[in-house]
C-alpha cells in the first residue's frame, strides 16, 4: 500500500483497489467501551494548541458546576467545546456540544466524550497482540524492500465477497503474515534472503455488476434485507457461476482484474 499524505488517502500499487482514507493519529475520541477514533484534523489541531498553552491549569467553575477550562471550537458543528479537567499536571479532557449534535466530527452522536492526546504507552514489559502483529507488518514490510521476487501467486477469492465484512486485502495480509512464519521455520537465512513470493489478491467481484442483481434488490423488503443480502453475497454468486449466461462474465472480470 502506498499512502499520499497530501490528499490523505492509501491505495494499492500492484493491483487495483479501492482507495483507503489516511487519518492522522493526534487525538482520538471515545464514547462507552468503543474504540478510539480519531478526530478530524482541523479540531486536533485547535485541541493541540490548547494542550501546549497547559490550559487545563486556567480552569474555572462552568455553568454545569464543574470546574474546568472550556475551549470553544471553531469548526462546522456550532457549540463544539472541550474541557479540560484534572488536578495540578495531570489532566483529563472532555468533547461537549451546547446544542447540536456532531456526528460529523468523529461519526458519533452524544454528548461527553473522552479525550485523549496520541497513544499511550504500554506499561507491560510484555507486548500486547496489537504491538506485536505491528512489528511483524513493520518487519514484513522492511523485508520485501529489500529481497527480491522470484514468483508471484495470484489470490482469487470465491463466494462471499461482496458481504460488508469480507476484504480480500486484509485477508492476503494475513496470508501473507502465516507465509512468512513458515518460511522462517523451514527455510535457511541465505534462501529467505535472496527470493521470496509476491502475493497479490485479484477482487474480481465487487466491480462485477450483474443485470440480476438489481433486480433482486428493488424487490426485497426491510424485514427480511439481511437475509436476502446474504443469499446474493453467497449462494446465488454459484447460481451465476453455474449459469452459461453469467459465467464468462465472472470469468472475464478474473482475468481483467
Amino acid at each position: 500500500m502506498q499512502v499520499d499524505l497530501v490528499k490523505r488517502h492509501c491505495f494499492p500499487v500492484y493491483w487495483s483497489g479501492e482507495n483507503r482514507r489516511a487519518l492522522r493519529g493526534h487525538w482520538f475520541a471515545r464514547k462507552g467501551g468503543l474504540d478510539w477514533l480519531p478526530l478530524r484534523e482541523d479540531v486536533a489541531e485547535q485541541l493541540e494548541t490548547a494542550y501546549r498553552s497547559q490550559v487545563w491549569h486556567r480552569r474555572t467553575f462552568q455553568q454545569s458546576g464543574l470546574f474546568a477550562a472550556r475551549i470553544d471550537l471553531q469548526g462546522s458543528t456550532l457549540g463544539l467545546h472541550a474541557l479540560f479537567t484534572g488536578e495540578d499536571d495531570t489532566w483529563e479532557a472532555w468533547l461537549n456540544v451546547d446544542a447540536h449534535s456532531f456526528s460529523n466530527v468523529i461519526g458519533l452522536g452524544g454528548i461527553g466524550i473522552k479525550l485523549r492526546r496520541g497513544y499511550s504507552a504500554s506499561h507491560s514489559a510484555k507486548p500486547s497482540q496489537d504491538e506485536l502483529h505491528q512489528q511483524k507488518e513493520e518487519q514484513m514490510d522492511d523485508y520485501c524492500s529489500q529481497v527480491p521476487v522470484q514468483h508471484v501467486v495470484f489470490m482469487v477469492h470465491g463466494i462471499g465477497q461482496r458481504l460488508e465484512n469480507s476484504n480480500l486485502v486484509d485477508d492476503v495480509g494475513d496470508f501473507r503474515q502465516i507465509t512468512s512464519s513458515l518460511a522462517e521455520r523451514h527455510l535457511t537465512s541465505h534462501q529467505r534472503a535472496t527470493q521470496r513470493v509476491l502475493f497479490i489478491p485479484c477482487q474480481w467481484r465487487k466491480g462485477l455488476k450483474l443485470s440480476g442483481e438489481t433486480a433482486v434488490e428493488k424487490i426485497t423488503l426491510d424485514g427480511v434485507r439481511a437475509l436476502r443480502v446474504m443469499l446474493s453475497a453467497t449462494a446465488h454468486d454459484v447460481l451465476y457461476y453455474m449459469s452459461p449466461i453469467y459465467c464468462q462474465n465472472i470469468i472475464d472480470s478474473v482475468l481483467h482484474t
